[in-house]
């Protein structure tokens, strides 16, 4: 691989990164947000979670049908919680990513001089 096209692969990683950087950075200001707290943090992840728990053990609620709805809702926040997880982690890794990044590319850069 020549130098010049290092140097193009590591700007298209290093922009994928930012990419990464710019959704856990959105992601963090939502959840400082109060409402964000207050909605999905509380109020889904917490508050539905365990209602659905609870209504799953209700007598009324025995049907197999019931069951598969309850169980269905269960793991919608248990996969809205792993994708937000997932997009700070990948934000966490693409910072360390980058600042490599930036690093190789100031030294394919120099071994142009």
């Amino acid at each position: 691989m020549s130098n010049e096209e290092a140097v193009h692969n590591i700007s298209i990683s290093m922009d994928q990164a930012k990419i990464y950087i710019a959704n856990k950075e959105s992601l963090d200001k939502l959840i400082a947000n109060p409402d964000f707290d207050k909605i999905i943090t509380k109020g889904y992840f917490e508050n539905e979670a365990s209602r659905l728990v609870l209504t799953k053990a209700d007598p009324g609620m025995e049907s197999a049908d019931k069951q598969a709805a309850i169980i269905k809702s269960i793991d919608g926040i248990g996969s809205l919680r792993t994708y937000l997880r997932a997009i700070m982690q990948i934000g966490e890794m693409a910072q360390k990513d980058l600042k490599s990044s930036e690093e190789e590319l100031e030294l394919a850069e120099n071994e142009d001089i």
